[in-house]
């Protein structure tokens, strides 16, 4: 969870990014603005021989000329000409993911961090240790580029000696916007190695921060040559349009070099306003009186459409213009055509949804200003945007569009969240399948309910911008909020939030909790600011409305404190969907506990209520918002109640009550198959109470349930290898505390079965492989099977390969795999293994920081690894790597005895022997009693001394050679014989299981 937190963090924008890019590269095909390598200017930006500090060239021009496209050509020529260079980009847009610093910055990170791994890993530490990092509207720009962004180009610029970094349109933005980006360029031109080339029309901000000696206008020759060959090219390929030139005997190419001025978005709008015309008087009649900018061009189009259409029609092509020009996003052709018909039906009230004739023929005839363009191939939908922004500019503005297709941003806002709120409370979308496969599952939402996923994210975008002067079309907006705000519409929608997360539908993440948070806040923010009071409590929602003077209208309301109501409302939703789902892991509870507590800050009393206290007021004020004397033997109420108490602090008592409701919840009769699923939760719980208490009672009644699980469902089921893979885990534990060849046999076989039941691509295959791998090394170790030995071995490759190299638990998986492949060494004495052993072993090392807990176990088994390679091949082994891996760990941990005698090896090994015996004579000297623990005492064993009670076991531990389940630590063992059999020897174990970690 925290992987994919951090990945959609540095992402944010990294798709509509590309997006932009291939979107205006598309657009030059036909006649790439070659010209531009030959340009004086760019030629010498572009020179790579010099050193210093960043270069920028700024290439403003006029509004259409193309800079958008020029920028995409040079990205994409950049990265073709210089393969060994970097070339970072961003496309501005006045939206959330492009119109800020912040997510240019965010994306600039990301496009460093593909190709460093290092980098990454920084940028996710600081991401890690610095909380307010995370939310960056409220961190300055150069805290964050001095704390994040400096050190990560020093990193690249030493790898790749030139980053390019190409920024467009920036006068797109905000004028509060630029501001930010301004100063990120001002401290980007201090960075050494970095080209800045940026494409943007002028504005006074720009110019006064900008130097002028960067600033080179483009004039209307620059592009001559490249309008030239777009002209020729679209003659070509309309011999019709050829001919009509022809008829009135007129040269295209001199008819628009004349009047183009540079604005190629102006030759590429007449062509398709030409392309209206109905006859050769027409063609001529048109040519005659081109409008010569923009907006007269925009104006004349749009009045020859009006004049073509039917009435009909023209309100056909101006609630598309409403919605292209509105919306928060691009939109697809399926998503366009289910708002415009929903949106018509709530606007003449029909009883049934209409129906568009032809869309695409409709969008054709819009060409001038509206683009369709397929991205991929593959793509089952075409995306539907603006050919350039300003014409949203002028069909918005009520001074220049004198028109019946003027677009009232306002009254668009309002109609689209309408449309949203009502798609969403009419649409049923079933959300049990596809469970744990979220792309086929959002693939199936957007084939079947087109419009859901912009509904669903975006109404609340729509909302505050909402103003409606007309009262009928007031009292629609009203009593869709109100339909909407039903329990279960409310439900629907949060479902459909967490359904575009990459986890299962019923699970909550951080990122999707906050856009739930933020869609209530804007609908409370509108409320407030129109004086629309709700009369809510738990079971129904007020719908009087009255007329007022002046065409106002408000919800009447007895309660006073209705906006508390309101959100007490809206938490009884959430809880639903979340009590009412399956039950929960970890992350996801806590993030949902973490929204009740947003959402609710008080109790009854008027005290806060507290979430994460101990005893069962929390669960009770839950209760009530969810009305559930009802539920009361519903088990997925207690099932997840008992798993908000197992993570909430982690404390061993929430571990105990959260396995109390599990106890109370399988007392119930339930179907096979409902039953099972608890049992196999309660099962999780029990063991993980186990490894925190040490009880063998607990163990076993873990491995009880667990086994139940498995028998009651059949071996087609889709939990059965997870259940199974519970199973494996508790015997595998009772066998470390026994030494029972039963159980760990057992063990082994549920392992097995967890696997075979598992497609390769499944998220959870290399824990479950990792797991088989751990129990099959056991085995080998108490038996030899060299068999065993080999298929832990290709176990554990499987759980590597199929895991990325930055996921957290890649370090756990190349130390087992190392442990695995040195044992294979040991037994046949094939280098390759342990040369192999050695990379795995480097990998774990290299992917934990140094003051991981874990890094005592990485670091020692990889020195066993390397010392039998040396002890192999001697003076001729490189190992200077090894030095300095242990001089690193002993210069972040300089009072640790046992790092300091690792790097005296390792110094000795390589002969530097003065150096060596400082490094011992260091590791012996006193330190005080809060010094590091050496690497044996931060080793722990699953048991627990039954002398001292010590649990988990620390050290050494000392098991009875005759006895099944008896231990003693290091510091018990010279008393053991006072308690114990004196006939009786103890077997000195100094690792656990070799170090192998499972994973859950």
């Amino acid at each position: 969870e925290t992987e994919k937190r951090f990945k959609d963090w540095l992402s944010y924008s990294v798709k509509d990014v590309n997006k932009e890019k291939r979107k205006n590269f598309q657009l030059q095909i036909s006649s790439p603005p070659q010209w531009i390598f030959d340009f004086p200017a760019f030629h010498s930006w572009l020179d790579v021989s010099t050193t210093g500090r960043g270069k920028m060239l700024w290439l403003s021009g006029t509004t259409g000329f193309g800079k958008s496209v020029l920028a995409a050509y040079v990205t994409n020529e950049l990265e073709r000409k210089f393969p060994s260079a970097l070339v970072t980009f961003f496309f501005c847009k006045n939206n959330e993911f492009l119109g800020n610093v912040h997510n240019i910055m965010r994306t600039f990170l990301y496009q460093m961090a593909v190709r460093s791994p290092e980098v990454r890993a920084n940028i996710k530490r600081i991401w890690l240790e610095e909380n307010e990092f995370q939310e960056l509207s409220e961190i300055e720009v150069e805290d964050f580029f001095n704390s994040v962004i400096i050190d990560s180009l020093k990193v690249v610029v030493s790898s790749v000696n030139t980053i390019f970094f190409i920024l467009d349109g920036i006068n797109e933005c905000s004028r509060d916007s630029r501001r930010g980006i301004l100063s990120f360029l001002k401290l980007l031109q201090k960075c050494m190695g970095l080209h800045i080339l940026v494409t943007s029309q002028s504005t006074g901000d720009i110019i006064a921060t900008i130097p002028v000696s960067t600033r080179t206008e483009l004039y209307k020759w620059n592009n001559q040559d490249n309008i030239d060959t777009y002209v020729k090219a679209q003659l070509e390929s309309d011999p019709e349009l050829q001919s009509l030139f022809d008829y009135v005997h007129i040269d295209p190419l001199q008819f628009f070099r004349l009047r183009h001025k540079g604005m190629f978005l102006w030759v590429t709008t007449v062509f398709e306003y030409l392309r209206l015309t109905d006859s050769d008087d027409d063609f001529e009649r048109i040519l005659s009186k081109v409008p010569e900018t923009m907006n007269e061009l925009y104006q004349e189009i749009l009045k020859r459409l009006k004049g073509e259409m039917s009435e009909g029609e023209r309100r056909w092509v101006h609630d598309i213009l409403c919605w292209v020009v509105t919306a928060k996003r691009d939109l697809t052709v399926a998503e366009l055509e289910a708002g415009l018909c929903l949106m018509r039906q709530k606007k003449d009230d029909l009883t049934r949804t209409p129906k568009m004739w032809n869309i695409d023929r409709t969008l054709s005839r819009c060409g001038a200003f509206l683009q369709v363009m397929q991205f991929d191939p593959g793509e089952e939908n075409k995306s539907i945007n603006l050919v350039h922004d300003s014409f949203k500019l002028f069909v918005t503005d009520r001074k220049v569009c004198d028109n019946v297709f003027l677009v009232d941003e306002h009254l668009s806002n309002a109609w689209i969240a309408t449309t949203c709120l009502s798609y969403i409370s009419t649409e049923i979308v079933p959300h049990h399948d596809n469970m744990y496969i979220p792309e086929k599952l959002r693939a199936r939402l957007n084939r079947e309910h087109p419009l859901f996923s912009y509904a669903t994210l975006y109404w609340s975008s729509h909302l505050p911008k909402t103003i409606m002067q007309n009262a009928d079309e007031y009292r629609i907006l009203i009593h869709t909020l109100q339909a909407f705000w039903k329990t279960e519409n409310l439900c629907t929608w949060i479902r459909s939030v967490l359904s575009y997360s990459d986890q299962s539908v019923y699970w909550f993440s951080d990122v999707h909790l906050h856009s739930v948070v933020s869609a209530v806040s804007e609908a409370l923010t509108w409320f407030q600011r129109h004086h629309i009071e709700l009369y809510l409590n738990q079971f129904s929602v007020g719908d009087r409305i009255s007329e007022k003077t002046g065409g106002d209208f408000e919800l009447h309301s007895t309660d006073r404190h209705h906006a508390s109501n309101f959100i007490k409302y809206f938490a009884k939703a959430l809880a639903l969907v979340w009590l009412k789902g399956d039950p929960k892991y970890d992350d996801e509870s806590r993030a949902v506990f973490k929204m009740l507590e947003i959402l609710y800050d008080y109790g009854d009393d008027g005290q806060p209520t507290n979430i994460k206290s101990t005893d069962d007021r929390s669960v009770l004020k839950i209760l009530r918002w969810v009305d559930a004397e009802n539920m009361n033997q519903d088990m997925r109420w207690f099932a997840n109640i008992g798993h908000a108490h197992t993570i909430l602090d982690g404390n061993l008592q929430m571990l105990q009550s959260a396995i109390h409701y599990y106890e109370l919840s399988i007392d119930y009769d339930h179907k096979g198959e409902e039953i099972s699923r608890l049992l196999c939760f309660l099962g999780s719980a029990l063991l993980r109470e186990y490894n925190r208490v040490g009880h063998k009672d607990v163990l076993n009644r873990s491995i009880e349930v667990c086994t139940k699980a498995v028998v009651l469902i059949p071996d087609d089921h889709p939990d059965m290898a997870m259940y199974s893979n519970n199973l494996g885990n508790g015997l595998r534990c009772k066998f470390e505390r026994t030494g029972s060849m039963d159980d760990l046999n057992e063990s082994i076989e549920a392992g097995r079965k967890a696997v075979e039941l598992t497609p390769n691509d499944h998220p959870n295959m290399a824990a479950l492989a990792n797991n088989l791998g751990n129990g099959l090394q056991c085995r080998f170790e108490r038996t030899g099977s060299m068999d065993d030995l080999n298929e832990s071995i290709e176990a554990g490759r499987k759980a590597v390969e199929l895991t990325p190299s930055d996921h957290p638990n890649m370090a756990a998986l190349a130390n087992n795999l190392g442990i695995g492949l040195r044992c294979r060494f040991e037994r046949t004495g094939s280098m390759d293994d342990l040369i192999e052993s050695i990379e795995a072993g480097r990998k774990a090392v290299e992917l934990t920081p140094y003051n991981h807990p874990k890094m005592a176990m990485y670091i020692n088994n990889l020195k066993i690894s390397v010392e039998a390679c040396f002890a192999r091949n001697g003076s001729k082994e490189d190992i200077s790597w090894w030095v300095l891996v242990c001089s690193n760990l002993t210069s972040a941990q300089p009072d640790n005895p046992a790092y300091n005698n690792l790097l005296g090896n390792s110094l000795w090994m390589v002969q530097r022997f003065d150096e060596a015996i400082l490094s011992f004579e260091k590791a012996i000297q006193p330190v005080s009693e809060n010094r590091p623990q050496s690497t044996v005492e931060l080793l722990s064993h699953n048991v627990i001394c039954d002398q001292c009670s010590m649990f988990p076991l620390k050290g050494y531990r000392y098991k009875c050679k005759i006895c099944m389940d008896y231990d003693v630590c290091s510091g018990c063992i010279s008393s053991v014989y006072k308690e114990h059999n004196e006939e009786h020897d103890f077997l000195a174990i100094p690792q656990p299981s070799s170090y192998l970690e499972e994973m859950n």
